[in-house]
C-alpha cells in the first residue's frame, strides 16, 4: 500500500509539469527553472541570467571538502545553463560578512587560486573580498572593469597578472587595498586613473611602475606601502593628497619625461578641475602636498633622488623561427624617455650580415644600413599619448641558420646612445605539418566510462559536479556503464544530448558507440525496481515514453525531479538537504540512526563519511562495490530514487 501511495504521488507530481512554467515561476526556487532574474544553482555556483542573455555568477557555494578535492583551486565555468558568463557578481566569493553585501561564504577564505574565464568582462564590487588564502589570480584581457573592493583584504595574494592587452582603464577605489603579501604588480598600459586607496596598506609593495598612459593618482592610492622606488610616466598630470603617504620610504623617483617637465609638475598648484575642493575631485592637475590627519603627504616626491629615464628600445620577432625566402617581422619599439631630441636629430643604424636578401619598411626596400630619423619618420608609427615610436621591418633571409639582427640609435654627432637586437632562426624548409586532431567534449553523469582511441586509453576526469568529462577525438570507442549502488534501484535508460546523429539503443547497459564530430552529454536514468514491477506505468516507463519527443522528454524529467523532490521533502526531516552523492546519503541515514558504530574495524582517524558508509554497507543500504568489482568513491552520484529507497529501508531497521 505504501509503495502504491508513493507511486501515485510521484505520478501526480509529473502531471503538474503539463501546466505552463509561468504558473509556478513566482514560487520557483534555485535550480527549478532557468528564467531571467531567478537565481539558479549549478553545482557549486549560483547564477542569474542578464537581460542580454549572458550570465552573472551570483555566489560560490562550494564546501571545504569540494575545495580540498580540487587542491583549493576554483575553475569558474565559462557558461551556465547555455549562457556565457559575463559578470562575477557583487561579493560572489566574499569570505566575510559586510553590511554592503548580500552574500558571503566563509569557505571562500580557503581558496588559493581562481581561474576566471575569458568571457568575463566585469568584476563587481567585493567579488573576492577577504579571500585571505588566495595566492594568485589572472585577469583576462576582456575584463573592462573591476569595481571597488574587488580584491580587498586578500592578504595572501602575491601574484596578479593582467593578461594580453587589458581593457581596464581605471584601478577603482580600494580595489587591492590590504593585500599585504603583494610585493610587485605590473599594471596594464591603458590605465589612466589610480583611484582612492587602490593599493592602500599593501605593506610588502616595494616598487611600482605607473603605466605610461596614467594621468591621475588619487588620495591614498599607495598609502602605507613599503615603496622604495616609483616610476612616473611623462603623461602624469596630477597627484592627490597623501597618495604616497606613510611611511616615507622612497629613495628613488624615476620620471620618463624631461627635467623641465618634472619641475613644472611638482611646482604646479593642485587644481580640482571639477570644482570639488573637499578631497573628492575626480579631475585635477598638479600635486597636493597637504598633510592628512595621520601626517601622510606627498612631500617625499620633492626630495633628492630623481632619476630621469633615458631612451629604451626593444627589438623582437613575432615567432621563434621562420623559413628561407619568407619575410621575418622585426618589431622595433622605442620609449624615448628624455632622449627625444637626440632621436629626432639623429640616425638609425641596422646591423646584419650577407645572409639577408633584403630589408623592407612599409613595403619599401631599405638598401642602406643607416638612415637619418628624418628620412624614416614618415614610415614610422607614432602614438600621440605615449610618444613611443614603433616600426616593423620585413627582413628576408636567403639561407638557413641562426643570425643576429641589431638596431642602434645615434645622435647628431654619430655617437651611439641606445642599442638592441634579436636572434633570428631561419629554417631551410617547412616541416610537414600534421593537422591537429580535433577534440570534442564528452560528459557522463551517474555512470562510468571507458574511452579508447585505437590503442590509446583516454582517461575521463571528475569535475566539481561529480561528472566525468574528457576531450575525445571523432570515432574513438566509448563505453558507458551504469552500476547500481542499491538492489532497490535499477537502470532504466540513457538520456543523450548532442547535435550530431548517434545511432544507439538507449536501453542498452553498457552502451557502446563511436564519438561523433560534436560534443555529447550522456546520463544514466534509474528507476525504482519494486515500483516498476508492481506499477509498470507509474514511474519506470514514464521517462521512456517521454523520450519520443524533446518537449515531452523535458516535461517527463521535470516531473520526475519535482515528484521525487516533493516526496523527499515530506519524508526527510525538516530542513534536510537532499543527498546528491554516496557520502551525503550515507551520512543522512547514519546520523538519523544515531551514529551507531560500524562493526568493521576502521582507522582511528576515520572520518564521519567513512564511518557512515561502512555502517550503511553492513546494513545492506549501500553496495560495497560495483558490479564490475571497482570500488565506489564518496563523491559517486546517487539518484533521488536511490535516496528514497535507502531512506525507506533504513526506517525499517
Amino acid at each position: 500500500m505504501k509503495k502504491r501511495f508513493v507511486s501515485l504521488l510521484v505520478a501526480a507530481c509529473m502531471l503538474l509539469t503539463l501546466f505552463p512554467v509561468s504558473a509556478f515561476a513566482d514560487n520557483a526556487k534555485s535550480g527549478e527553472f532557468h528564467t531571467d532574474g531567478i537565481k539558479t544553482q549549478d553545482g557549486n555556483f549560483v547564477y542569474s541570467v542578464n537581460e542580454d542573455d549572458t550570465a552573472t555568477l551570483v555566489q560560490y557555494i562550494g564546501s571545504e571538502d569540494v575545495l580540498a578535492a580540487n587542491n583549493y583551486e576554483v575553475d569558474i565555468p565559462a557558461e551556465f545553463g547555455g549562457h556565457s558568463l559575463s559578470k562575477i557578481g557583487q561579493a560572489a566569493f566574499a569570505a566575510k560578512y559586510h553590511s554592503n553585501f548580500k552574500y558571503w561564504n566563509a569557505t571562500c577564505g580557503k581558496i588559493q587560486k581562481v581561474k576566471i574565464p575569458e568571457s568575463v568582462t566585469y568584476i563587481c564590487a567585493g567579488a573576492f573580498y577577504y579571500c585571505e588564502s588566495l595566492k594568485s589570480v589572472n585577469i583576462p584581457e576582456n575584463v573592462e572593469k573591476i569595481e571597488w573592493w574587488g580584491f580587498a583584504n586578500c592578504t595572501g595574494l602575491d601574484d596578479i597578472t593582467f593578461e594580453g592587452n587589458s581593457k581596464i582603464t581605471t584601478i577603482e577605489m580600494e580595489c587591492f587595498s590590504n593585500c599585504s603579501s603583494l610585493e610587485r604588480i605590473d599594471l596594464p598600459e591603458g590605465i589612466t586613473d589610480i583611484r582612492w586607496g587602490a593599493f592602500q596598506n599593501c605593506t610588502s609593495l616595494m616598487n611600482v611602475v605607473v603605466p605610461s598612459n596614467t594621468e591621475r593618482i588619487y588620495r591614498k592610492a599607495f598609502y602605507n606601502c613599503a615603496l622604495g622606488t616609483v616610476t612616473f610616466p611623462a603623461s602624469l598630470k596630477g597627484i592627490e593628497v597623501a597618495a604616497f603617504g606613510r611611511p616615507i620610504s622612497l629613495t628613488k623617483v624615476y620620471y620618463a619625461g624631461t627635467a623641465d617637465q618634472w619641475n613644472a609638475l611638482v611646482s604646479a598648484p593642485f587644481v580640482p578641475l571639477d570644482g570639488n575642493t573637499n578631497g573628492t575631485s575626480k579631475n585635477f592637475t598638479g600635486i597636493n602636498y597637504k598633510e592628512d590627519s595621520y601626517g601622510g603627504n606627498n612631500k617625499q616626491l620633492l626630495q633628492d633622488g630623481l632619476v630621469i629615464i633615458p631612451c629604451k628600445m626593444d627589438v623582437t620577432t613575432s615567432k621563434s623561427d621562420y623559413l628561407v625566402n619568407t619575410p621575418v617581422d622585426v618589431n622595433i619599439a622605442i620609449a624615448p624617455g628624455t632622449d627625444m631630441a637626440n632621436i629626432l636629430n639623429g640616425s638609425v643604424a641596422l646591423t646584419y650580415g650577407d645572409e639577408v636578401e633584403k630589408v623592407e619598411l612599409n613595403g619599401k626596400e631599405l638598401t642602406e644600413k643607416e638612415y637619418t630619423v628624418q628620412e624614416l619618420a614618415q614610415k614610422m608609427e607614432l602614438t600621440s599619448r605615449s610618444s613611443n615610436i614603433k616600426a616593423t621591418l620585413n627582413v628576408t633571409y636567403k639561407k638557413a641558420g641562426k643570425f643576429d639582427f641589431g638596431v642602434a640609435l645615434k645622435d647628431a654627432k654619430g655617437d651611439q646612445f641606445c642599442a638592441a637586437g634579436t636572434p633570428v632562426v631561419v629554417a631551410e624548409e617547412a616541416a610537414e605539418l600534421t593537422p591537429a586532431t580535433k577534440l570534442y567534449t564528452l560528459t557522463v553523469k551517474n555512470a562510468d566510462v571507458t574511452i579508447k582511441n585505437g590503442d590509446e586509453e583516454i582517461k575521463a576526469e571528475k569535475n566539481d559536479k561529480g561528472e566525468l568529462t574528457a576531450k575525445v577525438p571523432e570515432k574513438a570507442d566509448v563505453t558507458v556503464t551504469y552500476t547500481s549502488q542499491s538492489d532497490a534501484v535499477a537502470f532504466d535508460q540513457w538520456t543523450i544530448t548532442t547535435d550530431e546523429t548517434l545511432d544507439v539503443d538507449v536501453k542498452n547497459n553498457p552502451l557502446k558507440f563511436q564519438m561523433p564530430a560534436g560534443g555529447v552529454t550522456i546520463e544514466a536514468m534509474t528507476k525504482d525496481a519494486s515500483i516498476e514491477e508492481s506499477e509498470p506505468n507509474i514511474l519506470g516507463t514514464a521517462a521512456v515514453v517521454g523520450t519520443a519527443a524533446v518537449g515531452t522528454a523535458i516535461l517527463a524529467w521535470q516531473g520526475y525531479q519535482l515528484g521525487t523532490e516533493l516526496y523527499l521533502k515530506t519524508a526527510l526531516p525538516a530542513g534536510t538537504a537532499i543527498p546528491t552523492n554516496r557520502a551525503e546519503l550515507a551520512l543522512l541515514v547514519w546520523n538519523h540512526a544515531g551514529k551507531p558504530a560500524p562493526a568493521a574495524v576502521l582507522p582511528a582517524d576515520a572520518t564521519d563519511p567513512q564511518k557512515a558508509i561502512a555502517w550503511a554497507v553492513e546494513n545492506d543500504l549501500l553496495k560495497a562495490a560495483k558490479d564490475n568489482g571497482e570500488t565506489y568513491v564518496d563523491t559517486d552520484s546517487v539518484s533521488r530514487v536511490e535516496v528514497i529507497r535507502v531512506w525507506n529501508k533504513a526506517q525499517e531497521k
